[in-house]
């Protein structure tokens, strides 16, 4: 059932107002245990938006990788954190839902667990990004493989309600790989006169 307060036409006005709703309401219900929070029309919506912030600020850090030719660019980036950001979500809902089922203490729920099968993806993907080059002596891909890791790790912040923290960490990101690589790039300019 769709509360009354989002009840009404389908124009885009009426979109805007209901993410409105969706936002207020679940700022409201948020200082509840998200075990007692309904699960309305409007948190899902309230989701999707976490989704869509997620998708902005991973695709800031692969449009940065984009731009510089690497293999794992924009929508790498974006797909990574918006399903990081998703299975936090999730898994906050599956053991809210499992809680009120299971009786007692059965069921120990442990957030972390989710975060740590994240950061075993992010293993794997970054592992695949790096390339070891006997010649030249050194590995390629670890700057890449590092933006995945900070790309899940702000698609979680965004999933925890912490968007100071993901918007800060996509910022220090691109600073990171724009201009510590501009810097980078001089002093070994500088190394080799």
């Amino acid at each position: 059932m769709i509360p009354a307060e989002i009840r009404g036409g389908t124009s885009i006005h009426s979109a805007a107002a209901i993410f409105r709703t969706a936002v207020s309401m679940h700022l409201r219900d948020s200082r509840l245990p998200i075990s007692e929070r309904p699960m309305l029309p409007t948190e899902e919506l309230y989701i999707l938006g976490q989704c869509l912030a997620a998708l902005i600020l991973g695709g800031l850090v692969g449009w940065e990788r984009e731009a510089t030719g690497k293999w794992a660019g924009l929508r790498t980036h974006m797909l990574l954190c918006l399903g990081s950001t998703l299975f936090v979500r999730l898994g906050q809902f599956l053991l809210a839902a499992s809680t009120d089922e299971i009786p007692g203490n059965a069921l120990r729920g442990d957030p972390v667990r989710t975060i740590e099968a994240i950061a075993t993806v992010i293993a794997f993907l970054g592992a695949g990004t790096i390339i070891r080059d006997r010649d030249a002596g050194m590995a390629r891909g670890l700057t890449t493989a590092a933006s995945l890791f900070v790309t899940a790790a702000i698609g979680i912040a965004v999933a925890l309600d912490r968007y100071i923290i993901a918007v800060g960490t996509a910022l220090l990101a691109l600073i990171v790989l724009r201009i510590v690589n501009r810097l980078e790039a001089r002093l070994k300019q500088g190394a080799n006169e």
